[in-house]
């Protein structure tokens, strides 16, 4: 993909969707990565299909419905007066079928597209288009993709307190909101999540996953990554100010207000950010989403005055998402919890992000592995380090 083409000649949701689809090469090259979903239904096959729907009574008390401040617009294309659509992967209709006959009862269909984890898609020509994150019990990546009422509420309550943030958090912050969920009898449930990030801005912004930065484009191989491309974009300053500016320090300026003043630690690899560019392909945000994997600091929210009404993924948890060394399990919350930041931290952020982000940029002579890593180490130390001793 060229950037430059791309912001001029296409909208941005459907560039988004072209890199889904296309420029996800590093997300795909995981030789044990399983996917045992259709090859129809996955992202390099790049098709759109028809998803099915059921139209559910919200005031069955199998059903469960949550709000989180839609867009009007989405709420009116799911909304019936007291009945929701209920969106049915095609893969897991033979399952329902056995299991939850009523999800069958079909009313209609969405034409979508696949994203880069497959069991998200992207609805076509509505007037307002929206992803759709729904339950698939078949592997995907290295799990199965339940999405149970645990889930469907923990980003429900995350996105309301991402709502109550907007006006204060950090400029670099912003994330892609799950507005809409519902869940049938506890253990099917389905996430509908808007394109347009928020706090919103007037003006059109291109959303780049951080996998495509650094990933190869399938139609278009030879096409330099985008990474040097935003970087490049900026010829008159040095590589390696234009990548710690633009992307690196808002990146962990983002990261550390959310886990240190909300004690909400997401998991920040390349599906779950985003650098949204403006029209003329500079980087104006780190756009977080799947936030309901987030794991909760209670100690953190308690200190801030902050609730903890949250549903699960607590991060000193030793009982429901239980941690090893080895083959021993981990019972002390407190090492549990170290462990948990570092995972956050020292993996997710240094090995998957910081780590091969190095190796692209090792082509500019300014952008040594060495200096990119101690402008890293630099703001935890100015900003971090003195908040996480207090942890």
């Amino acid at each position: 993909m060229l950037l430059n083409l791309e912001l001029r000649h296409r909208p941005p949701e459907a560039s988004l969707r072209y890199l889904e689809q296309n420029v996800n090469h590093l997300l795909q090259g995981f030789s044990d990565r399983r996917i045992d979903v259709p090859v129809d239904y996955q992202p390099e096959k790049g098709v759109e299909y028809p998803m099915p729907y059921v139209l559910l009574d919200r005031n069955d008390e199998a059903v469960e419905c949550f709000f989180a401040d839609p867009d009007q617009r989405l709420r009116n294309s799911v909304c019936q007066g007291d009945r929701v659509k209920f969106f049915v992967h095609p893969a897991m209709i033979a399952e329902y079928r056995e299991k939850y006959p009523d999800l069958l009862n079909l009313a209609g269909d969405q034409k979508v597209a696949p994203t880069a984890s497959t069991r998200t898609v992207i609805t076509r020509d509505l007037p307002y288009n929206f992803m759709i994150k729904s339950n698939m019990t078949r592997f995907v990546g290295f799990l199965r993709r339940n999405l149970r009422m645990s889930a469907v509420a923990q980003s429900n309550a995350i996105m309301k307190e991402m709502a109550e943030i907007e006006n204060f958090a950090p400029k670099s912050l912003a994330y892609l909101p799950e507005s809409i969920g519902v869940v049938y009898q506890t253990e099917v449930g389905l996430i509908l999540r808007e394109c347009q990030a928020r706090p919103k801005v007037d003006e059109e912004r291109l959303l780049v996953p951080f996998f495509s930065l650094i990933s190869l484009d399938r139609n278009w191989p030879e096409d330099p990554l985008l990474l040097c491309q935003i970087v490049e974009n900026h010829p008159h300053k040095d590589p390696l100010l234009t990548f710690q500016e633009m992307i690196l320090l808002p990146l962990l300026e983002a990261w550390a207000y959310l886990v240190f003043e909300r004690g909400i630690l997401p998991i920040p690899h390349g599906q779950n950010l985003l650098l949204e560019l403006d029209t003329r392909g500079t980087p104006t945000r780190i756009v977080f989403r799947d936030l309901s994997d987030a794991t909760i600091d209670k100690q953190v929210r308690e200190q801030q005055g902050l609730h903890c009404d949250f549903h699960r993924h607590w991060v000193d948890d030793t009982d429901h998402s239980p941690l090893k060394l080895g083959s021993e399990p981990i019972c002390d919350p407190e090492i549990a919890r170290k462990i948990r930041y570092s995972l956050n931290y020292d993996f997710w952020i240094g090995r998957r992000l910081i780590d091969p982000f190095a190796i692209v940029l090792s082509q500019y002579p300014s952008c040594t592995a060495e200096k990119i890593v101690q402008a890293a180490q630099d703001f935890f130390h100015a900003t971090i380090q003195n908040r996480a001793a207090d942890l």
